[in-house]
């Protein structure tokens, strides 16, 4: 297994309690067309999950937080390091 691949199961591992969440939106607001998005709270944390289905990358905000979950920090999946949807995170189409 590559370490782009183990790194992003450890994430997925790691969230896992939040992705069964009895409490999970899905089909959350989004700031961009074509950009879907899932919250996943669990007791005082929540999760976000953010995927670009366009046929182009997709830059700047992307999702506006409520006042409790402003306070979260946010990693990105495809490139393994925090990235703030809030404030200009660029989603690449398939996951690039």
């Amino acid at each position: 297994m590559s370490h782009v691949r183990r790194h992003r199961a450890d994430k997925i591992r790691a969230l896992a309690q939040f992705l069964i969440s009895a409490e999970w939106e899905p089909h959350a607001p989004t700031l961009r067309y074509g950009v879907y998005a899932s919250r996943w709270p669990l007791g005082q944390q929540t999760v976000w999950t953010i995927v670009n289905r366009n046929e182009y990358d997709v830059e700047g905000p992307q999702i506006e937080l409520a006042a409790e979950d402003r306070h979260q920090a946010a990693f990105g999946f495809t490139r393994g390091h925090g990235e703030d949807p809030r404030g200009g995170l660029r989603l690449s189409r398939g996951g690039h």
